[in-house]
């Protein structure tokens, strides 16, 4: 089930127990760190946010929600090669941060894409699965038919190889 996503304006915050002021959390570290009982406010920009805070470990983080008008696989792994032919994934119909795609590969590398642009990219040197970092590696691809999800808020990643 996807997280909720938060729209949160410029300012400051606190985790709090139970809707009251007597036990609370803040910090200073942002996008993410570990909340100190009582703690300053946690100052925020403007943003829609996947936000997490555990509570038994105090580790709290604000994941930056962009959704895309497409996401591809790109790589000479992939049928249309480098050369700007993305292979289309399909998006999840109740998270738009979730991509899916079942497709045949060779061996090589891929990349996913935003919007057919190499400004929004991710990559990682983990195969099958990783989190996929802005920017990062090419993913090395092992050839065979796979189904692939990929989530364009955390970076996850999987690569499912079917047996026929």
């Amino acid at each position: 089930m996807p997280l909720h996503p938060f729209t949160l304006t410029a300012g400051v915050l606190k985790f709090r127990a139970n809707h009251a002021w007597t036990i609370s959390w803040g910090g200073t570290d942002f996008p993410a760190g570990v909340g100190v009982l009582n703690g300053p406010d946690l100052t925020v920009p403007a943003g829609l946010y996947q936000v997490t805070f555990n509570t038994e470990t105090f580790d709290y983080s604000f994941l930056p929600i962009t959704y895309y008008a497409t996401i591809g696989l790109v790589g000479d792994a992939t049928p249309g090669g480098w050369d700007m032919a993305d292979t289309d994934m399909t998006v999840d119909p109740v998270d738009p941060a979730v991509w899916r795609l079942r497709i045949v590969l060779t061996d090589g590398e891929a990349k996913f894409r935003a919007d057919n642009d190499w400004v929004d990219n991710w990559g990682s040197s983990d195969f099958p699965t990783g989190i996929g970092e802005k920017g990062g590696n090419n993913i090395p691809i092992v050839a065979g038919e796979y189904k692939i999800t990929f989530n364009t808020t955390t970076g996850a990643y999987n690569f499912e190889k079917l047996v026929i």
